[in-house]
């Protein structure tokens, strides 16, 4: 897993995770969330194109910054294309919680005014 933060702007930040989201990489991710909550931003994008797993754990995590941002008046925002994961998704009703987008461009450009 690769995580990364991209700062897009003052109300909007992302992470790029690739490979595996669980385990021993769940706690750069973790950190990762942590570092962009911590800057008190109200948006972010979180890229899983290339992800192909998800533990429970985290999507634990993936609903706790989805909480936080909605009580900023935010939104958390997932790019993801691999069907498995996005039924996962839909089973867990995460879709009350987090935007779901199929493109990079596509969840940047829901934040454009």
């Amino acid at each position: 897993m690769d995580a990364k933060i991209i700062d897009l702007d003052k109300s909007l930040g992302a992470i790029t995770v690739s490979g595996e989201l669980g385990g021993v990489n769940l706690s750069a991710f973790q950190e990762a969330s942590d570092h962009l909550l911590n800057q008190d931003l109200k948006n972010i994008i979180m890229n899983f194109i290339d992800v192909h797993f998800i533990s429970s754990m985290g999507f634990g995590v993936i609903v706790g910054v989805g909480q936080d941002l909605k009580e900023r008046g935010g939104f958390l925002s997932i790019v993801c294309k691999t069907p498995r994961l996005l039924d996962e998704f839909k089973q867990m009703h995460l879709d009350q919680i987090v935007r779901v987008f199929h493109s990079w461009d596509e969840a940047v450009a829901s934040y454009e005014m």
